[in-house]
């Protein structure tokens, strides 16, 4: 597995498909008709690329800056042990659904909730990362237009965050936390929750996270 694999390459993660049943809604419309009109919206908007803040968009499918790549290797995964747990990337949040990632002569460069090979998803359903970056600014991989890209702090840390699409009943929320800048040759740490049901649930997974 790759840092790329593990990370917001995580941002990538494709929006639910909708039930193959229409299903009324109160006014008469069926879900089918609300996520045809809210996604037929969400397509006729360019989608955003380039800087914002701290952070670097890129396309879903889109070539990360060399900088980016500073922890990209063949990683290798490492189970929930005394030793993961001692690691400055560990969180109690994790809980035993965690799993490090090692590179060689690097050691464990990210965790995640992805937990013993197997899909150990957040209570919420989320995607749960924390991981080193090198520098600045943080590239992150959205497919996104910019109304639903925001600037925002949690617990005072500069954050982005990529709202769902708006009337389309089965919209996930992504999330990426600066948590520590890069220093010298100390790398920055950046926490990433991705495919949260809500705004209000990836800053809630994002503030247990972070120490």
């Amino acid at each position: 597995m790759t840092l790329a694999a593990a990370l917001p390459a995580a941002g990538c993660l494709s929006t639910p498909a909708a039930p193959a049943t229409p299903v009324s809604t109160a006014n008469g419309k069926s879900v089918a008709d609300k996520v045809e009109t809210a996604m037929a919206e969400e397509r006729s908007k360019p989608r955003f690329t380039g800087r914002l803040g701290d952070f670097l968009v890129v396309p879903q499918n889109g070539e990360l800056p060399a900088e980016a790549k500073a922890f990209s290797c063949a990683s290798t995964p490492v189970p929930v042990n005394d030793a993961l747990k001692r690691e400055e990337l560990w969180s109690d949040a994790f809980a035993n659904g965690g799993m490090g990632w090692s590179c060689p002569g690097k050691g464990v460069i990210a965790v995640n909730n992805e937990g013993g090979g197997r899909q150990a998803p957040g209570a919420d359903g989320s995607a749960q990362i924390r991981s080193y970056f090198a520098s600045l600014p943080l590239a992150v991989r959205r497919d996104a237009p910019r109304d639903r890209l925001e600037l925002i702090t949690v617990e005072g840390h500069p954050a982005l965050l990529e709202r769902p699409i708006p009337g389309y009943p089965y919209g996930k929320a992504n999330l990426a936390v600066l948590e520590r800048y890069p220093d010298g040759d100390r790398p920055g740490i950046a926490v990433f929750v991705e495919m949260a049901p809500s705004a209000e649930a990836a800053i809630k997974d994002a503030e247990e996270i972070m120490p």
